[in-house]
């Protein structure tokens, strides 16, 4: 009994329009163009489809000096697909330029069954090893990210965050750590084509996060330098980024497995693969 509401154009403005009309269970479709937005869609109604009309083909791009995220989801089920998101290598902060939550300080909210599938995301940070996200996933979500093309996204691509509290206070609850709250990163690619400055991430996890890194390619260019692929996140500051605040976990479970990494790069090697 779905319905298929289709925006004008890819304006913020037009998109927004068509989403309002939306229930829960429908599309909103995006038609081809290229646009620029200044500010945030929520899309807070379950079981939405959020559908552009392909790769290179509906482009949203952040507005300077708008620091994004230019969609944010804050309900289950809810599917992101068919766009090129660019972010010309301006500041996302933390927030990326989709996030699945809101709250970096405390995030306890649960979103689940999130998709953000064959999207293309550009230049994701600002041209310097400062951890900005293309993805950001805050609170116990869970959901998977798949056949998506990240193309020099210099920071920290996907930024996985749980509980944002200290390892001694880890909530044990539904979406804890005794449960399978997990997100699936599977069969993207990353380009690291980049000249002068070296990318940091394609995953960093964070707060007590659980993730699966499976079947993505990896193509480090001649001269680009990756400080390195996969991170955990060290034991010293929450997902909130909060430099003062110690003694946050890492990742509490990760499974990494039948990746490629064709590296011709500078400065990729075993020693900062991890």
């Amino acid at each position: 009994w779905s319905a298929t509401y289709t925006a004008a154009s890819c304006s913020l403005l037009d998109v927004t329009a068509a989403y309002n009309l939306s229930s829960v269970g429908d599309t909103v479709s995006i038609p081809a163009g290229d646009c620029s937005w200044s500010s945030t869609l929520n899309i807070n109604k379950k079981n939405i489809i959020f559908k552009g009309s392909g790769i290179n083909t509906t482009y949203i791009r952040l507005a300077s000096p708008f620091i994004g995220p230019a969609v944010q989801v804050t309900e289950n089920h809810v599917r992101i697909t068919g766009f090129t998101f660019s972010c010309n290598y301006q500041n996302t902060t933390s927030r990326g330029v989709v996030r699945v939550g809101t709250n970096e300080t405390n995030p306890t909210y649960e979103y689940s069954d999130f998709r953000i599938d064959n999207n293309r995301f550009i230049q994701c940070d600002d041209a310097g090893n400062t951890g900005y996200s293309a993805i950001k996933l805050s609170g116990f979500v869970y959901g998977v990210i798949d056949h998506s093309t990240f193309d020099d996204c210099t920071g920290e691509c996907i930024d996985v965050c749980s509980d944002g509290v200290p390892a001694g206070t880890l909530r044990s609850t539904a979406f804890g750590q005794y449960t399978n709250g997990t997100v699936y990163i599977e069969d993207n690619t990353w380009n690291y084509n980049h000249i002068g400055y070296t990318a940091e991430n394609a995953i960093d996890g964070n707060s007590a996060s659980r993730w699966v890194m499976r079947h993505n390619t990896f193509n480090i260019g001649a001269l680009s330098r990756v400080s390195a692929l996969i991170s955990n996140h060290e034991t010293c500051a929450t997902c909130s980024c909060d430099a003062t605040a110690t003694g946050d976990a890492g990742s509490l479970v990760m499974e990494i497995y039948n990746n490629v990494i064709n590296n011709n790069g500078t400065g990729l090697n075993t020693a900062n693969l991890f």
